[in-house]
């Protein structure tokens, strides 16, 4: 009888010690539609370990990114994304933080990417709404890059 009853209590104990566990699991999963701030998606850009986890989407134009956008993040337009979505369809499970100008294209983007299955969302105030490190791409062309790349100091 002793046997049974210190069975039973063990088994409790265990299964009150799960659902704390699991409680605090699911306590520590970002719900889809968070607020990040923008020194903390800048300190993820920043952190060559932390941005592996992250993908980050600027959903401005094409022109708007080329004039300046977030370190390592990619650019689908807003009027592009649900076209695109074969691109990160990989990311629906994972981190995915979206920005703009000032949140509201990045949060219809949001809107879209829930209803299309993604559950790791995040909307970053905009580059309008937070003085973030912007990098601009160009581009060149063969000549100009053989130039460049026949300089001692390159």
């Amino acid at each position: 009888m002793k046997f049974i009853s210190h069975k039973i209590l063990k088994s409790a104990v265990l299964l009150a010690a799960l659902g704390s566990f699991a409680t605090c699991c699911a306590e520590t999963q970002q719900p889809s539609g968070y607020a990040i701030s923008g020194a903390a998606l800048s300190a993820i850009e920043e952190d060559n370990r932390a941005k592996e986890n992250y993908l980050v989407i600027d959903v401005r134009s094409a022109e708007e990114y080329a004039a300046g956008h977030i370190k390592h993040a990619i650019n689908i337009p807003l009027g592009e994304l649900e076209s695109r979505l074969d691109e990160i369809n990989a990311y629906k499970d994972r981190n995915v933080v979206l920005y703009c100008n000032t949140g509201n294209r990045s949060g219809k983007a949001l809107d879209l990417l829930k209803q299309k299955g993604f559950s790791m969302l995040m909307n970053a105030p905009g580059v309008k709404q937070y003085d973030y490190e912007l990098y601009r791409v160009g581009s060149i062309n063969a000549e100009g890059f053989l130039k460049i790349a026949n300089e001692p100091n390159v």
